[in-house]
């Protein structure tokens, strides 16, 4: 995340600040990680299969 935040100019404690007002960020972060793996396995699955 650091990459990011610096890529858009963010500091560390401005970063922390924001995470620390809604907590659910992370966990929402993750959920829609997993969720984008799926569908790109089904996508790999569904090219190798043609």
């Amino acid at each position: 995340m650091s990459i990011a935040a610096n890529e858009y100019g963010y500091k560390g404690r401005e970063v922390a600040k924001y995470l620390r007002k809604d907590p659910s960020i992370i966990t929402r972060y993750l959920k829609e990680r997993n969720e984008l793996k799926k569908e790109a396995e089904k996508v790999f699955k569904f090219l190798k299969d043609q």
